[in-house]
């Protein structure tokens, strides 16, 4: 099936895949084992290529190898415009996944106007973290990984100057509780960090049966899989003008994730509305429109309130 694609939106495409392509260089050129995962990793199967509608990419990596890419990372193995973002390299962030970013660009979600830091249009890099079989300790991880991730939001809104602004009552008493331990220095998004991926890979030397992108989404079941599906064989598969590796068991993974996945829909993206300019540099894309960003981000927030009321 053909889907009409604007020039505005190819040329988005045109910059993800330069980003797939550097990280494709780094991995190879370094021995990292990685996959195309969730919507790159169907569209590679169903259109070979991008979906029509999606705004970003996603890999996923096993521990091991996602722990190797960090410290290499580290070595500026990226050079400019690429920027490798994770809360250690970049404090204003304050996800528990690193993403490759083009500083040259603006991409843009509205969860992101409230963060101080690189916002240009970005990879997706997730850990493929082992689950515990127990659902007793499942329950103790996803806890532990829920409330760092709040310190690391509430962190990201003291460095940025967004406070408590368009937030919940709950949430802004535990911004205030935490607000003397971050002024003071007793917490940093590098200190939470690291504790968020001690929690996230505490089963890597185990016998799990599950593995999945926990570290992205804690108990959403499209993101947890049987560990065997990821350890069968790799094979590559046609993605625009490169070739891009997944599991031999991709057919598992995706009927896992979305049943009849080669029968097209539409879906919002798990970030929600990606603002975006292929050629202006995200700090100069903020200050020019920073009015209607804050204004457009509030009234997400608001609607996101109401709907979990």
């Amino acid at each position: 099936m053909d889907y009409e694609i604007s020039n505005e939106k190819r040329g988005l495409f045109g910059k993800l895949l330069d980003l797939l392509k550097e990280f494709n260089r780094v991995c190879g050129e370094n021995s990292i084992k990685y996959f195309v995962f969730a919507g790159t990793m169907l569209g590679a199967i169903r259109h070979k290529g991008f979906i029509p509608w999606d705004d970003d990419v996603d890999v996923i990596v096993p521990r091991a190898d996602y722990d190797k890419l960090k410290r290499i990372a580290e070595g500026n193995v990226f050079k400019e415009p690429y920027f490798f973002q994770s809360p250690s390299t970049d404090k204003g962030y304050p996800k528990g996944f690193c993403r490759l970013r083009n500083s040259d660009t603006t991409g843009l979600p509205y969860d992101d106007v409230a963060m101080k830091c690189n916002r240009g249009i970005f990879l997706d890099i997730f850990p493929l973290d082992i689950l515990p079989d127990d659902e007793k300790e499942k329950r103790k991880q996803i806890k532990k990984l829920r409330n760092t991730r709040l310190l690391m939001n509430s962190f990201a809104r003291y460095y940025s100057g967004f406070g408590t602004m368009g937030t919940t009552k709950a949430k802004a008493v535990a911004y205030y509780l935490t607000l003397p331990l971050f002024k003071f220095g007793l917490l940093s998004m590098n200190k939470l960090f690291q504790k968020y991926e001690r929690v996230a890979s505490r089963y890597k030397d185990s016998n799990g049966k599950y593995a999945g992108a926990i570290a992205f989404s804690f108990e959403n079941p499209r993101f947890i899989f049987e560990r065997k599906w990821w350890e069968s064989k790799v094979v590559l598969v046609d993605f625009e003008d490169i070739k891009v590796p997944v599991p031999e068991d991709y057919d598992e993974l995706l009927k896992h994730s979305y049943g009849d996945y080669m029968t097209p829909v539409q879906e919002p993206t798990n970030h929600g509305t990606l603002l975006y300019s292929i050629d202006t540099p995200y700090d100069e894309f903020i200050k020019r429109h920073f009015d209607e960003l804050k204004a457009g981000w509030y009234k997400q927030t608001e609607m996101g309130r109401k709907q979990q009321t």
